[in-house]
């Protein structure tokens, strides 16, 4: 598929549209840094409430090139095309990891969902851009059983869990089509991960004013086991969301600092993402069609 259009937001971050509707988005980080973020699928099949890329429903995985590609275009579009791989020499060329300093699999779709053609992307990554896999990340909804597959990789690929409850039924009415597995599972596999790795995985946990950010939800996550090595990932609702007849919106300043100070106090990493390209339709969870995004816009 080929490049179809750029948007650039107001704050540097900038997304790249491909003709077949997918997105990858280059975000700006402090001194200099960059990620890019980008999608496994068009569209996504698992439902969750929050995310405007799940009503698109899913329509179809991307192949190993398709997801390589946004990595090239990416490159193309900072100017770094002439990269380290294993037919160039060091000498000659710089790394492509001094221009995306780091890369996750959190656009469009479940990455799990599309594991083969993930695996193949990260692999080729590596070997012929000499892209090291500890700056690669790979966020899932909770696929027990792929995450368990990927558990059992020799590669260092950081692993992220979209957790966003810890009770079951909320957690079950914002993310539908996960309530087969459940959270003492999620839980099991994450302490697995860091066990084996002896690295942080890290938990991105929604914030929305009086559904995941109440005083019940902070002490229940505490107490569902998670190992201190964990690293909490706040990330407050983009927009607003409807649920059961109810309008929800994200949780004010003063709450997601109560949970970080809350959450460092007793021994895990915790930071509250900021949200960079919200004007674009780039920030988490908005990646979606044109069509789509016009319908959300209006309703």
């Amino acid at each position: 598929m080929a490049l179809k259009e750029i948007e650039k937001s107001k704050d540097g971050t900038t997304k790249l549209i491909f003709d077949d509707g997918y997105h990858c988005v280059i975000i700006p980080q402090k001194n200099g840094k960059k990620t890019l973020c980008v999608s496994s699928q068009v569209g996504c099949a698992m439902g969750c409430e929050f995310c405007l890329t799940a009503k698109m429903g899913f329509m179809r995985n991307l192949t190993s090139e398709e997801i390589v590609e946004q990595f090239e275009e990416a490159l193309k579009y900072l100017q770094a095309e002439d990269v380290i791989s294993k037919q160039r020499t060091k000498s000659d060329l710089g790394y492509a990891h001094n221009h995306i300093t780091a890369m996750v699999y959190m656009g469009m779709g479940e990455p799990l969902n599309n594991y083969s053609n993930v695996e193949k992307s990260i692999e080729y990554l590596h070997e012929q851009y000499s892209y090291p896999y500890r700056k690669i990340t790979v966020s899932t909804s909770g696929i027990v059983p792929a995450m368990k597959k990927f558990i059992q990789k020799d590669w260092k690929v950081h692993l992220a869990l979209s957790f966003h409850s810890p009770f079951q039924e909320t957690r079950d009415f914002l993310m539908p089509y996960l309530s087969k597995w459940k959270i003492p599972e999620l839980v099991e596999v994450c302490n697995s991960y860091s066990d084996k790795f002896r690295d942080k995985i890290m938990v991105e946990y929604i914030m929305i004013k009086g559904l995941t950010d109440r005083e019940e939800d902070l002490e229940k996550l505490l107490d569902l086991g998670f190992v201190n090595m964990t690293n909490f990932n706040l990330i407050p609702l983009n927009g607003h969301m409807d649920l059961h007849g109810k309008r929800f919106y994200a949780s004010d300043d003063e709450t997601c600092d109560r949970f970080r100070v809350t959450l460092m106090n007793n021994g895990f990493k915790c930071f509250v993402r900021r949200n960079m390209g919200e004007d674009i339709d780039a920030a988490c969870g908005m990646l979606n069609s044109p069509e789509e995004n016009i319908a959300t816009k209006n309703s």
